[in-house]
C-alpha cells in the first residue's frame, strides 16, 4: 500500500493531455460529438487522474445548434480533470457552418501548439475528422500521439472517401496505439502498446439478488443504427420469450429510425395484449444507471462480418460494470478477450437463438465480474503510466 501511495505522490502535478471530440453531458446534444465515445473517453480520463496524472481535455468540439456565439471556455470537471472547448457560433446557412468549424479548428490547433509540452505523449480518441488538426500541431510542435482506437471506421461504416483517407494518414500519424482487440493488436504492431477493450470501472454499490421476482427485465442499449440490425434482433426475441420478460430499449438515432421502432413496438404488444417493450430514448448518466439496476439481462446482438474481428462493443463492458448477465452474439473480439467467461455466447444470431440463450442462462458467474474488471482497470492504470512515462 505504501509503495503505490509513494507512486502516486511522484506523479501528481504531472499532466497528460487528452485530445478528443468531447463535450460535457448537458451540452453533448449541441455540440459536434458522440455519446458513446463520451463514456471511452470519460473511462480513460478517470484512469489517467487515478494513476495520480492532472488531465486536460482539449476539444475541438463545435457548436452544431442554438442561435448563438460562445466564447472558449474552461471547466473543472473534477479534482485533477479540467475541459477546454473553443469558441463557437451556429447561424443558419453552409458559409457560417464552414467558418464556424473552421473557428473551433483553428482555435485547436493553437491551444494545443502553445499549452503541450514538446515531446509529451498526448492520448487522442480515434476521429477522421482529427487528423488536419493533429498534424498541423505536430509540424508546428514535435509531440507523440497515442491514438485510442475502438474501430477502423473505414472498415465498419460507409463513410465519405475523404474520412477514409484521412483516417489512415491518421493511422499513419500517430506514434502509439490503444486498441481494444486484440485482431486490431496485432494489425497495428509494433506501435500498439497495449490493449483496453473499454470501460473496466465496477460500479458500486455491488447489485443486490432481486429474490423471487418473476419478472425478468432485459437491457438492449445503444445505436438504433440499421447498419448492424441489433434492434431488430432486440425486438425479435420478444417473440419467443414467456410473457414475465420485459425489454427495455434506451438509444439513438434519428427521427425516422425512432418513428419505424415505436410502430414495431406497438405492433408486438398489440399482438401479445402486454407492454412486453418499451423505448426510454437517449438517457443521461443518472436515467441510464437508473435502468440499468432495474435490468438483470442485457444482450449484445451485432451483425456478424468481419469487422468484428477488430472492433470490440463498448456496451458490453457497460453492461458487465453493473453486474448485468450479457448475452451475445459469437463476435471474434469478445470471444478473445478477457472478459469471454462472464459472457454468455448464442449459438446463432437470430431472434429465437436469444431466446435460447436467455432462457438457458447461468447465474453463478455473475459473482466473479467485480474481481475481474477490478483487476483489468488496475492493469490499464499500469499501463497508462508506462505508456506517458516512456
Amino acid at each position: 500500500m505504501s509503495n503505490l501511495f509513494e507512486d502516486v505522490q511522484k506523479q501528481l502535478g504531472k499532466k497528460v493531455f487528452y485530445l478528443g471530440f468531447y463535450a460535457r453531458e448537458e451540452e453533448a446534444s449541441k455540440r459536434f460529438t458522440n455519446i458513446a465515445a463520451l463514456r471511452k473517453i470519460d473511462y480513460t480520463v478517470a484512469a489517467l487522474s487515478e494513476a495520480g496524472y492532472e488531465v486536460e481535455l482539449i476539444s475541438p468540439s463545435w457548436n452544431t445548434k442554438d442561435f448563438t456565439f460562445e466564447w472558449a471556455r474552461n471547466y473543472q470537471l473534477a479534482a485533477r480533470v479540467k475541459l477546454s472547448i473553443p469558441p463557437s457560433f451556429y447561424l443558419k446557412g453552409m458559409l457560417s457552418n464552414r467558418l464556424n468549424i473552421s473557428l473551433s479548428k483553428w482555435w485547436f490547433v493553437l491551444k494545443c501548439t502553445f499549452s503541450i509540452p514538446r515531446n509529451s505523449v498526448v492520448i487522442v480518441y480515434h476521429s477522421p475528422k482529427l487528423f488536419g488538426v493533429l498534424n498541423r500541431i505536430k509540424k508546428w510542435k514535435p509531440l507523440r500521439y497515442a491514438l485510442e482506437i475502438g474501430e477502423v471506421y473505414g472498415d465498419v461504416w460507409d463513410i465519405p472517401a475523404k474520412d477514409a483517407e484521412d483516417e489512415q494518414k491518421l493511422f499513419e500519424l500517430c506514434d502509439y496505439f490503444i486498441p481494444v482487440s486484440k485482431e486490431l493488436h496485432r494489425q497495428l504492431a509494433p506501435r500498439a502498446r497495449f490493449l483496453m477493450h473499454g470501460n473496466y470501472k465496477i460500479q458500486y454499490p455491488l447489485r443486490e439478488p432481486k429474490g423471487g421476482s418473476k419478472v425478468r427485465s432485459i437491457l438492449y442499449a445503444g445505436s438504433l443504427d440499421e447498419t448492424k440490425g441489433a434492434t431488430a434482433k432486440a425486438l425479435e426475441l420478444m417473440k419467443y420469450l414467456p410473457d414475465n420478460y420485459r425489454l427495455h430499449i434506451a438509444g439513438y438515432g434519428d427521427q425516422h429510425q425512432i418513428d419505424r421502432l415505436n410502430e414495431s413496438i406497438q405492433n408486438i404488444n398489440s399482438e401479445r395484449g402486454l407492454a412486453l417493450i418499451q423505448f426510454h430514448g437517449k438517457l443521461n448518466f443518472e436515467e441510464q444507471e437508473k435502468l440499468m439496476r432495474s435490468c438483470e439481462i442485457a444482450i449484445n446482438p451485432q451483425l456478424p462480418g468481419v469487422y468484428m474481428k477488430t472492433a470490440f462493443p463498448s456496451k458490453v463492458l457497460v453492461y458487465l460494470s453493473y453486474q448485468l448477465n450479457v448475452v451475445s452474439t459469437e463476435i471474434e473480439s469478445v470471444v478473445n478477450s478477457a472478459i469471454a467467461p462472464l459472457v454468455t455466447f448464442v449459438d446463432g444470431n437470430t431472434g429465437a437463438d436469444f431466446a435460447r440463450g436467455i432462457l438457458g442462462l447461468k447465474w453463478e458467474h455473475i459473482n466473479q465480474i467485480p474481481e475481474v474488471l477490478d483487476a483489468l482497470n488496475e492493469e490499464c492504470i499500469q499501463n497508462f503510466k508506462e505508456l506517458i512515462e516512456s
